[in-house]
């Protein structure tokens, strides 16, 4: 998806400030002829597949190793109380210990996530939302209701870069980095294999919160980081946009170069 609106041409807005501003979604909407060329080229790769056309049957083994996967007692499982089950990023491992209910956990995070991601249509639909925190949200909340390891969390580049380069409010930048940083280092799979080695004291470990909260951090932190960027968006779209004062400033540096001349 993000590579997607790379691919949608944005344009650049350039002010004196020295700020700059995507616009993806105002060229996807113009450029119909590029959205069809997209589009035939997607349908054509998924036709035209080596796969396809040897008479494979990759979709009845993907679906095989979909099955596979998500079996109880694999690697998606995130009911397992080792290592690799804390691996995990997805929402279902916080309210799988949360509520001890692998189905709960399940429907509690599509519900989540489809909550979320209704409020992040309706601010996309205002102005004045920054491409980039629009961008960032959408990417932290994919992460929420399906299987994701830790390493997938390379997508918090997003709101790691709108917060240090578009950020002004110490406040605001201080929070998104704050709520960024136990990702620097994978701490679940870290306290997770000292709790199975028996380094962690029986009376710690044995705490409903430890499992729920301390083990299960980085699950809990995404969705606190999504629906902190959702609060971002909501206070940014009610501040007046910044692009008409870029676009009158450009225009006005234009005429005085042209006035020189």
């Amino acid at each position: 998806m993000l590579r997607f609106l790379s691919l949608c041409g944005p344009r650049m807005i350039h002010g004196q400030s020295g700020s700059i501003e995507t616009q993806p979604r105002e060229c996807w909407r113009k450029n119909a002829e590029f959205r069809r060329r997209i589009l035939s080229l997607a349908g054509f790769c998924f036709r035209r597949s080596p796969c396809a056309e040897a008479g494979v049957p990759w979709l009845d083994s993907y679906i095989a190793n979909a099955h596979r996967i998500f079996a109880p007692g694999s690697l998606a499982d995130f009911t397992r109380t080792d290592p690799v089950g804390f691996n995990l990023v997805n929402g279902q491992l916080f309210f799988s210990n949360l509520l001890h209910s692998a189905e709960a956990a399940n429907l509690l995070s599509w519900l989540l996530c489809f909550t979320l991601a209704l409020c992040w249509i309706y601010l996309a639909r205002r102005r004045g939302s920054s491409e980039i925190l629009l961008i960032s949200a959408i990417s932290i909340l994919t992460l929420i209701p399906i299987y994701h390891r830790f390493y997938d969390a390379v997508l918090l580049i997003w709101p790691l870069a709108w917060s240090m380069f578009l950020v002004r409010n110490r406040r605001v930048q201080a929070a998104t980095l704050i709520m960024i940083a136990p990702f620097l280092v994978p701490g679940a799979v870290f306290l997770a294999t000292l709790t199975q080695a028996g380094r962690i004291p029986t009376a710690l470990s044995s705490q409903w919160w430890w499992t729920t909260l301390v083990l299960s951090h980085e699950a809990w932190d995404l969705i606190l980081l999504s629906i902190v960027l959702l609060c971002f968006l909501a206070v940014e779209n009610r501040q007046p946009s910044p692009q008409p004062k870029l676009a009158a400033a450009c225009s006005s540096e234009r005429l005085t170069k042209s006035g020189r001349a």
